[in-house]
């Protein structure tokens, strides 16, 4: 999979965006630009999905961060703790 991601989605224009900028419409281009080169072969599913695997890691990592923010660390005893 790595070289899968490392030939395919780093070479092509989509690596240069941060992730909050990719939309819907970047994802059908890299597809399209995808079936171009790759004439809707299995390495292009295994491209997709392992974009699709990636971004949704990233997703719920980024939620779980920002979840966390605003919380608290409860000590054993129940008490709030003074960090955060």
């Amino acid at each position: 999979m790595r070289c899968v991601l490392e030939y395919h989605v780093l070479t092509d224009r989509i690596a240069k965006l941060r992730i909050s900028e990719i939309k819907r419409a970047d994802m059908l281009d890299f597809r399209e630009r995808l079936a171009e080169k790759l004439d809707y072969t299995r390495t292009m599913q295994q491209t997709l999905s392992a974009l699709k695997i990636v971004l949704i890691e990233v997703y719920f990592r980024e939620a779980r961060k920002t979840s966390r923010q605003g919380c608290r660390e409860v000590s054993r005893n129940g008490r709030h703790s003074k960090s955060g």
